[in-house]
């Protein structure tokens, strides 16, 4: 029971990081101590359906709690205070790194790691070239049905790879404050596809996660840290000035802390 209860606030902590731009929901669970259990019963669901199925239910609630709660309080934040919470998210980020290449178990970087890193960059910032509001169109509920549900597949991917912020795809997609309103909200009829979507993506992604992560984990985390790169690069609106440099110097410290305090107390072993 302890050990449900843990992963349940766990899961409540990712379901809120979800919601931040520049934060992976993927990397909260690998500095959580969940992401290894969490690729395990998706890709391997079948092996062993009552554990797997117990774990799932877990995380789901406790991450949809984080989410609805913290919904509100996320789209306040953000639009009272963009500049300063942005460097927050970036020095969330940057206190990541160092934990992906330990897991990668990248010591020292070679030129075709850099190629990785390269390739990883080069796919967040084509993902970037998508049009704004590609997901927001006019017509029929089922045509807004379909992007939707190809959206939530792409959120799922996100939600998945370590290094890509869930709700920055959101912002990519331009759907990030809909979302959330949504969320905040209730709104069925919006949230439905996106939900499944992403339930669909999740179960699939997972399994070639974790193959490509037991074959090729050196390659797979070099690629990751390329994520999380270029994520940093397009969620930075403009850099501050005047008294905003003192403020944005603080969040990004703050944020970066944070984040090597909870990878000292629980990163993965």
């Amino acid at each position: 029971m302890k050990g449900v209860i843990i992963n349940f606030l766990k899961s409540v902590i990712i379901g809120a990081s979800a919601l931040i731009p520049g934060i992976s929901g993927g990397t909260m669970a690998i500095a959580l101590g969940i992401y290894d259990a969490l690729l395990r019963s998706l890709s391997r669901f079948c092996e062993n359906k009552r554990k797997n199925v117990l774990f799932l239910l877990v995380f789901v609630l406790g991450a949809a709690v984080g989410i609805v709660a913290f919904s509100g309080w996320v789209l306040w934040l953000f639009n009272t205070f963009a500049l300063p919470m942005i460097y927050f998210f970036i020095g969330c980020v940057f206190g990541s790194v160092p934990m992906l290449f330990r897991r990668g178990g990248i010591k020292k970087i070679k030129i075709v790691d850099a190629l990785w890193v390269l390739l990883g960059y080069l796919c967040v910032t084509g993902v970037s070239g998508l049009p704004v509001g590609l997901c927001v169109v006019d017509g029929s509920y089922l045509f807004k049905f379909i992007m939707l549900f190809a959206a939530g597949i792409v959120i799922a991917v996100a939600f998945i790879l370590p290094g890509i912020s869930t709700s920055y795809i959101l912002l990519l997609l331009g759907i990030y404050d809909i979302t959330l309103n949504a969320v905040y909200s209730f709104n069925v009829a919006f949230l439905l596809p996106l939900v499944i979507g992403a339930l669909a993506g999740t179960f699939v992604c997972a399994r070639i996660l974790e193959n490509a992560l037991h074959r090729y984990k050196g390659q797979s985390y070099m690629l990751i840290i390329g994520f999380v790169i270029g994520s940093v690069f397009e969620i930075v609106p403009s850099l501050p000035v005047g008294a905003e440099i003192f403020v944005c110097a603080l969040t990004f410290g703050l944020g970066f802390l944070l984040i090597k305090i909870i990878l000292r107390y629980s990163e993965e072993k």
